[in-house]
Formats: structure tokens, sequence, C-alpha cells
């Protein structure tokens, strides 16, 4: 709102985001006239979805009430204040600046603990002023988000007029019997409809329900007696539908959406006292064991309507941190390249956001499944408070989370953040595992991710070691993984002023640009036409003749920004093919991240300004639902050198494709060829290739063609070599900060 108003400047661009660090200083006001006159017999109520993050309402200069958390949808009755109001009302909101919010109470020992554990891991100790508040932990300050601690009306703010009952929520519970055929057909679903209603006087009423499909046509109407008594209360109807359509994952099926529209009569009134109409998708949701999975071991394989689903994932974080500016425009943007990509499951972080309702619905239509975690992220070395206050708040907090996502079919998963010890942070867990029981409880609930049988493969990237590491992964699942890259030129040129894109330097680091990693990924990608070296001053680029050519030119900047999605693209092939030749003993992955929510040099694969860099478009090959997989040692392959490889067939659908051909191409030239049929749902290795390499073999690629129809393509370049591995500081980094979240 500042900056629309132009009282900063654009906190996204250069380091100017310093300059407005001021407004943490100041409490905030917003102000809102109101031109209402009540009828006889009506109510009014004021909704807030969303204040971030200490706020205090009021009407008329009287207080309606005060609230701190930043996720809670807050409810306030103004009938009695507007009675007999004949001039204008004015509504007002308090917020408080970031600067006055709450921090923990630490021991001497906790302060003493916190000045150790940031020396072992830089940025992140273990009692930072975060884990007091139930907000966008990433508004803190993240490697790749701003210290921007936002405050005001981030979600929709609406004025509800009733008469005598007003419909605070409805919650739809379904249980699918009957399902046969794998998921194809069910004989009935019985749906419980639980009406959160509020009465100004003892009566009776009745309730009219009608569903209807959303997106296909059908309609079934429904009627209920209600018995009413004074104030909130809660009434539970069940009605029956038989045959339903049922809501599938897009790769397995159309998702079928149903809405509900429930109105509430005064008996022998033909007018409604309140409508509320919301949408549900009828699905059952399970966790099962892995293939060979241990006795004992947590289940990872995602099971829907019957099916298990292989999941090809990606994280998803903010798309703004500035949230009051996300628009449906922007979640559909984002959520169209994701589906594109082949992207069939998206993980909302817990360091991020309960998105905006425009992002489930979306995900609904889009037939998009969403795990869904608590806004807790990254306490290594600590915990989260453990008094009562504190989980108390968290209670709350989170519990306005289920209650407004839980009518959601996409939807399936709960889970209780990110990367922190479940041992040491058991009170918290509980409370949640509480709220989700209490709340929903048709989801499966995992503690924290990551969870047992789960991997954050951070060795990888923050451990600087070779790629191929990730072949040794034997996870049940992978949660998160990844490579980090520059983006493009023109994106680069929004945030950065054109005297500081080359070399980098300060601007580069302040945008989150992590220099050492970045050369030790892309030296293998710049090996034949230059070598990078590293100056304090930032890049040099040289020649391999050792003449210094036109260091701060763009033609280097160009060869490097290249060179990094070059090695996160190469990266993530690794990794996601490893786990894919794997299917059912890993049941998915979900890389490290689609987006980003301000312009950095990060590891998301559309950038801010939602430019693909390359990992997207590679994204589109090794994510799609049928692939054939590679599985070659990554050594350095020169002439002569003997290619042996096992040829691997996935197929991710349920549909099986028989009498295809299966070519495998070297710099154009055919060097296997075989008919294979591929059952549905499946994996398997299917050939296997020895070839001398001859001069100039660079580029594999290999071609699936069903019917005449290319039906997967994937390409592998060979130039790639990386003799290098970890050092003994960086491998002890990364198994202090694995150890540290156990």
């Amino acid at each position: 709102d500042l900056l629309a108003l132009g009282y900063i400047s654009d906190p996204f661009y250069g380091l100017n985001n310093e300059d407005s660090q001021w407004v943490d200083e100041w409490d905030w006001w917003y102000r809102k006239a109101l031109s209402l006159q009540l009828g006889e017999g009506e109510r009014a109520f004021l909704v807030f979805e969303g204040i971030d993050y200490i706020s205090a309402v009021y009407l008329n200069g009287v207080e309606l009430g005060r609230h701190e958390g930043m996720f809670s949808r807050q409810v306030y009755e103004i009938t009695h204040h507007l009675s007999g109001q004949s001039t204008e009302s004015v509504a007002t909101v308090r917020i408080r600046g970031s600067a006055a919010l709450p921090r923990p109470r630490l021991t001497a020992w906790q302060r003493a603990w916190n000045r150790i554990s940031g020396t072992l891991l830089p940025k992140f100790e273990a009692f930072p002023d975060r884990i007091r508040t139930l907000k966008c932990q990433m508004g803190f300050g993240w490697d790749f988000a701003p210290r921007l601690r936002t405050m005001g009306l981030w979600d929709d703010v609406y004025l509800v007029v009733t008469r005598a009952v007003f419909i605070r929520d409805v919650f739809v519970q379904c249980e699918i019997q009957g399902i046969r055929d794998k998921g194809r057909g069910t004989e009935l679903a019985r749906v419980k409809l639980r009406l959160e209603l509020d009465a100004d006087r003892e009566q009776a009423a009745r309730a009219q329900v009608t569903v209807r499909g959303k997106n296909f046509a059908d309609e079934l109407h429904f009627d209920f007696d209600l018995a009413l008594s004074k104030g909130p209360q809660v009434k539970e109807v069940e009605l029956s539908i038989e045959n339903p359509r049922l809501w599938q994952p897009w790769e397995r099926g159309f998702p079928h959406l149903y809405e509900v529209k429930v109105d509430v009569y005064p008996t022998g009134s033909s007018v409604p006292s309140d409508s509320l109409v919301t949408t549900f998708g009828l699905r059952t949701i399970e966790l099962v064991p892995n293939d060979d999975a241990p006795s004992g071991a947590s289940p990872w394989t995602f099971v829907i309507n019957g099916q298990p689903l292989f999941i090809r994932g990606a994280n998803w974080v903010p798309v703004d941190a500035l949230p009051g500016r996300a628009r449906r425009e922007d979640y559909a943007h984002l959520l169209s390249l994701a589906k594109e990509a082949g992207i069939n499951m998206l993980r909302v972080w817990g360091g991020g956001l309960r998105e905006k309702r425009a992002f489930y619905e979306l995900c609904d239509e889009l037939g998009l499944p969403v795990w869904q975690e608590f806004p807790f992220a990254c306490v290594f070395f600590g915990h989260f408070p453990r008094h009562e206050s504190f989980l108390s708040l968290a209670r709350r907090e989170c519990t306005a989370i289920v209650r407004q996502l839980r009518n959601h079919p996409s939807l399936v998963l709960w889970c209780g953040g990110n990367e922190y010890s479940p041992r040491r942070n058991r009170k918290l867990i509980e409370t949640l595992k509480a709220v989700v029981a209490a709340n929903d409880g048709t989801r499966p609930f995992k503690e924290v991710s990551p969870g047992r049988g789960d991997s954050h493969n951070w060795r990888v990237w923050h451990g600087k070691y070779h790629v191929r590491h990730y072949r040794q992964d034997e996870a049940q699942f992978a949660s998160e993984f990844g490579l980090s890259s520059v983006p493009d030129l023109a994106s680069l040129q929004k945030f950065i002023p054109a005297e500081h894109l080359w070399p980098p330097g300060e601007f580069w680091h302040y945008h989150h640009a992590e220099l050492s990693k970045l050369r030790r990924y892309t030296g293998p990608w710049l090996r034949d036409c230059t070598r990078v070296t590293f100056a304090p001053a930032g890049f040099a680029i040289r020649r391999s003749g050792g003449r210094i050519t036109n260091p701060a030119g763009a033609n280097n900047l160009a060869q490097f920004i290249k060179a990094t999605q070059r090695a996160q693209a190469f990266g993530l092939q690794v990794a996601i093919e490893h786990f894919r030749r794997r299917k059912y003993r890993a049941s998915g992955t979900l890389f490290w991240q689609l987006n980003e929510p301000w312009p950095a040099l990060c590891w998301s694969v559309v950038d801010y300004y939602r430019r693909p860099k390359l990992a997207y478009h590679k994204l589109k090959q090794i994510y799609n639902p049928v692939l054939i997989s590679l599985d070659y040692p990554l050594i350095e392959y020169r002439p002569g050198t003997m290619l042996r490889a096992e040829i691997w067939a996935i197929n991710d659908l349920r549909q099986s494709f028989e009498d295809c051909r299966l070519r495998i191409l070297l710099d154009g030239e055919e060097i296997f060829s075989r008919a294979i049929d591929l059952p549905p749902d499946s994996g398997r290795l299917v050939g296997l290739i020895e070839h001398p390499l001859p001069d100039g073999g660079r580029h594999l690629e290999a071609r699936l063609s069903c019917q005449g129809q290319v039906i997967s393509a994937n390409s592998y370049d060979l130039q790639y070599h990386d003799p290098t591995e970890a050092g003994f500081l960086d491998r002890l980094r990364s198994w202090v900060g694995e150890m540290a979240i156990r």
C-alpha cells in the first residue's frame, strides 16, 4: 500500500529495500467509510480474511476486537453499532509496526547457544526472533527472500448483511462407499454438512441444500428442518449422492467439482435469512507403505481414489514478498506453468503462507494436488516455544488455516512444517495433530518435512557434493533438492542497475547470489571455452589461452547465465530420473523450487517476472508422465570412450502403450532401436546400450513413438564432466545441518 501511494521506492530494485526498513517502527491505520443503513430485522458482519500481524478493529471509535496472528478469519457483528445510525460510519484498523513483534524470552543458556549455533550454520541461530510469531517466516529474511516483515490487510475484507440467521461456515465431509474398478466408478457418496450458524433468537428454520456440478451438469435438492437456539451453534445434516463423479488428479481423469448452496429460511418465510456457497470434491486419499519398505516404515505412496500416484512435484513459495499484491491472475499464470511442465503436486512450504482462496480454487479446477504445511520452518539447533501461551496461539491460528482450506479436494496432506526436530518440538506437533483431527480428520498428517523416509538432499549445493551423489539417495520420498541459477538477462536488468550487472558484487549478494556455490557447479559448463576466477570484486572470465577478454562485457555475463542454468537443469535431471527409475520404492519428488517471491538469484525454475529458466523447459521432458530414462556413468566422455547405459521406460499413466518404437540417437545417428510395450503405471528396465563414442559424440537423445506419434523425448549432454568432490568442511557443515533437525 505504501509503495502504491508513493511513500517508498520499489523495495525489489537494487538495494532499495534497505531504505524502507523504517516502516517497521511505526503503527499504521486503515480507514474506510461505510454508508450502510440496516432494514428491520437485518444484521451486519464485518469479515477480515487476514490481517498481518498485531491488530485492533474499531467502528465509530468503539473497539470491536484485538488479534495477534496473520492467518485467522476475524468476524465482527456490527449490527448494534449501526442501529439508528443515520450518518456515515467509519471502520478503522490499527496495525502495530513490525518492530513491536513479540520475541522469545531466552535463558542465559539459550542466548549462549544462539551465538554458538550461529557460527555452526551462519544465519540460522538456534532461537531466532521469528519463532515467537505465526507469521510468514521468510519475511524475516531467507536465502531467497528479503528481510521484509510485512504488515497490513493482506487478504480479503468484506461486509455481510443477513437477516435472523448468519451462516458462519459450512464444512463438507465426504465418505465414498464402494469404490470399484480401481477408482473408475463408485456406488454411493455420503455427504455430511456441518453448518455453523448464528441465530439472533430461538426459532424454527428450514435449510434448503442444492448440490450441483460446478464443471459438469448435475443438480440435486435436499430440505432439512432445524430447531435453532439463540447464538452460535452447529447443526449437522446428511445427504447421499448416487454414482458420484470423482475429483481426479489431472493425469488420472477429470477433476469433477461439486458446488453446494445452503439457504436458511425462517419457518413460513420465502426469503432466505442467509445463503452460503462452497465448492467440494469427492475423492479418497490415503498413504500406504512403499514397495520393499522395511517393516514399520512411514508410508509415502499417495493413493487417490484407490490408485497409487507417483508424485512429480515442486515446492511452492509465496508469489510475492508483499503478499497483499497477490491476485488470482498471479496464481493462474504460475499454476498453468506448473501443469504444463508435468507437475502433479505442489508442496506449500512451511516458511511461506496459507495462500489466498484463489490458489486452492485453481488447484481444485486444474486437478493439481497440494501438500500444505503449517507456518513453522527451519529451527535447526533449538525449538519453538513450549509454553502454553504460544501453543494456544499456534492452536488458534492453525485451526483457522484448517477451517479455511478443508473443503478443497486438491489439498491431500497436512504437514507440521519444514526442517525442525520433531523430538524437541513434541508439544507443538501434538498440538497440530490435535487441530487437524478436531477440525478435519479427512486427510493424512505428517509431523514435519523431512520425516522418516523423506529426504531433503542439500549435500548437493549447500554441501558442494558432486551431482552424482543424488544417485546414492535411497529415500522413499524426496521433498527438497535443487541447484541455484541466475535468471535471464532481461530479468536481471529489471532489479540490478546496469552499472552493477557485471562483475557480480554487492547487488548480486543482496539478491542472494551464493557465488562460491555458483562457481563450483558452473565450472564444468564453462570448461570448453572459458574458466571463471573469483576475486573480491567478483568474477573475471578468461579464455582458455589465459588472455583476459572484455571481463566486464555482456558476452561474459551471458555465458555465465547460460552456464548456471545448464548446471541447474542437469542437476535436476540427474536427481529426478534417479527417483523415477526407483518407482514406488521411491514414490515421488518435490524439487526446490518452482517460483520465487522477489527477484533473486536462487533455486527457482520460473523467476519473479514469470520467465522460465532452462530447467523449466527440461522439466517438460523429465516430468513427462511417460519417460525414457538413460542411466549412465557421469564420467568424462572422450572419443573412443565406451558409452554404457541402462534404458528405463516409466509410465505414470493408467493406460498402456503397445507396440511402441524406442530409438536412441547419438548426435542424430541411431545407435539403438527396439519395439516395446509400456504397461500402465509401471517402471522397468527395457534395454542396454554399449557403444563407442565417435569424435564429437556429445548429444544423446531418447525417443519413444506410438502409432506414429512421439509420446516421449529426452536428451542428455555428454559434455558434462566434474572431477570435483566436496571438501571436508563442506561435508561437515552438511552433516551438522542434517543432524540438527532429527
